[in-house]
Formats: C-alpha cells, structure tokens, sequence
C-alpha cells in the first residue's frame, strides 16, 4: 500500500506540474512535459524500488488499449471522405509492406517467430501493445525491450514532429 500511495501520488504531482508548466510555456504541450517528467522519475532509485508498478502499469495499459478500441471505427473514417480513404490505404499498404520484409527477413535470419511478431507490434502499435503481446506469450525477458523500442519510437517521432511543426 505504502508503493501504491506513492505511486498515485508521483502521478497526479507529474501531472499538475505538467499542467501549470504548460501555462507558463504555452507553446510546449503538456502531454510532452508529462512524458518527460515520467521519463526522469523513472530514472529515480527511489522510484524504482516501489512495489507494484509492474500490476499497476499493465492494469493501465490494458485499460488504455480498451479505449483505443472502443474508437475505431470505419465510420469515422468515412466521414473524413477522400482524406480518411488515403489515410487507410497509405496505413494499410505500410503495414503490409511491414510485414511482408519482416515475415521474410526474419524468416531468413531470425527464427524466433515470437520475438518477430513483437518487434512487429513494438513497431507498429508502440510500447503499449507489444507489452500485451508479450505477456500473451509469456516471454517476459522480452516486455523491458518491447517497452524501449515501441517508446524510442514514439519518443523520437513525437519530438521530432512536434519540432517539424515549429520549424514550418
């Protein structure tokens, strides 16, 4: 219980510093500064001897994935008309490219179909998802490494983009 307190009370403080950081630089979203404040409390030996992290994270995760769920729908994406159809297709087409090079590659070099199709999922649906797939399959040295790359990926893109839309 001890873990679990300071556990929800690291959040909620990383969250309303994040808030009130974003009111004073407007230009910077909060989501980033949250992220970032995550990132170096993670860093903390303190923070990394609570207890339960692990139970309460995949609880979240697993909560999260059900939202993301719950709002996709192809209906959506008709309403966007032309746009949303290139969208889907130019997606589509990048996930099958995806799978087709890594079916192959690592059919040829690498014959370890679980790692395969979580370094798959850590690719395309982020950290989040691959952490559920792992733990579908039981691989549990596999999680640490799926959470790293899937939000290397997430990380870099999400800074860089955001730097993009500054520049431009």
């Amino acid at each position: 219980m001890h873990s679990l307190t300071w556990l929800v009370f690291l959040g909620i403080a990383a969250y309303f510093f994040s808030e009130g950081l974003s009111n004073v630089f407007p230009k910077i979203p909060s989501i980033l500064t949250i992220t970032t404040i995550g990132i170096l409390l993670a860093q903390l030996p303190f923070v990394n001897k609570l207890h339960g992290a692990h139970t309460l994270g995949l609880y979240l995760v697993f909560l999260f994935l059900a939202v993301i769920g719950a709002y996709c729908e192809i209906s959506s994406v008709m309403e966007l008309q032309q746009i949303g159809i290139t969208l889907l297709l130019f997606a589509s087409v990048a996930v099958l490219i995806h799978g087709a090079l890594l079916i192959i590659l690592g059919g040829l070099l690498y014959r370890d179909w679980d790692m395969i199709a979580i370094v798959s999922q850590a690719n395309i649906g982020g950290g989040t998802t691959a952490i559920a797939l792992a733990e579908t399959f039981e691989r549990n040295e596999l999680i640490l490494p799926a959470i790293l790359v899937g939000t290397l990926g997430n990380a870099l893109g999400t800074y860089l983009g955001f730097l993009v839309v500054y520049v431009l």
